[in-house]
């Protein structure tokens, strides 16, 4: 517990991220979300580069129902991350929250393709069709249905 005191009170700029990092974590477990977004943005002042930070914090916005600020979180964490499956599918439910659905759609694919057998992306692409084909007003026929036909 000392080395995590005295680590507190360094000034290399890798250790205080990482400190408020960890506290932001335990203080999101502890369903401190207000707390730990404050832990996480002090994360980023120290280094931007915290891909980790912007996905948690926008984790946190999501659920507080800051859908673009998640989205900017999300998109944050891509640039230093552009495959991360799981930042592609934060990205995903908050442009879909947004009503972005085309959007969505596409992000949540990439999830997949990025990380195969990924159920979640999965679960949120379907609901992105399902938005998509709603708000598109989409009639999906079967293969070989005159979509034409007057009596349909």
């Amino acid at each position: 517990m000392d080395h995590a005191v005295s680590s507190q009170n360094s000034t290399d700029p890798l250790i205080c991220a990482e400190n408020h990092y960890a506290m932001g974590r335990t203080l999101q477990n502890e369903g401190s979300f207000a707390e730990a977004a404050a832990c996480y943005r002090q994360a980023l002042i120290t280094r931007p580069d915290f891909a980790d930070a912007h996905y948690n914090l926008g984790i946190i916005l999501y659920k507080q129902g800051s859908y673009a600020q998640a989205e900017a979180c999300a998109l944050g964490t891509l640039q230093l991350k552009p495959n991360d499956a799981d930042a592609l599918k934060l990205l995903g439910k908050a442009l879909l929250k947004q009503g972005k659905n085309l959007q969505a759609h596409t992000c949540f694919g990439d999830a997949m393709r990025f990380s195969a057998n990924f159920p979640p992306a999965l679960v949120q692409l379907g609901e992105a069709i399902k938005q998509r084909s709603i708000s598109e007003n989409v009639t999906i026929w079967p293969k070989g249905t005159n979509h034409n036909d007057p009596n349909l």
